[in-house]
């Protein structure tokens, strides 16, 4: 991590978010724990690795504002958010469907949300498919 990017996690911390710790020499790969928030913490750089936690929030979007063509909306693997039209079907690295697309970055109200893409599908009827 840069400098930028652990201020950003500090900074987190500091506002009340929940920040996740992983041990650096865990052979099997990282580990992810809640960093316990009771204490002062002891920022150790070189050896753990510090994220702000996900939420598991979807994308959303102020449907009134969209084209009533476009029923659904995902993230890619890429974390790009799109419009779709018909019922779009997870792939190896994005969703798909035969309709017509659109890129939901240009709408304002987008909220891509951070949860793993491939739970990300939401549908205009029901917010979450």
């Amino acid at each position: 991590m840069n400098t930028k990017q652990k201020i950003e996690v500090m900074q987190a911390y500091l506002d009340g978010e929940i920040i996740e710790v992983a041990v650096k020499t865990v052979a099997a790969g990282p580990r992810w724990f809640t960093f316990d928030h009771r204490r002062d913490p002891v920022w150790d750089w070189k050896g753990a690795d510090y994220r702000i936690a996900k939420t598991n929030t979807k994308p959303s979007i102020n449907w009134d504002h969209v084209s009533p063509e476009f029923n659904y909306l995902a993230s890619n693997m890429n974390q790009s958010v799109i419009l779709y039209s018909c019922t779009p079907k997870l792939s190896e690295n994005c969703w798909y469907n035969g309709g017509r697309t659109r890129d939901a970055s240009i709408f304002a109200s987008l909220t891509p949300g951070d949860c793993d893409w491939k739970d990300s599908l939401v549908s205009r009827f029901n917010k979450e498919e």
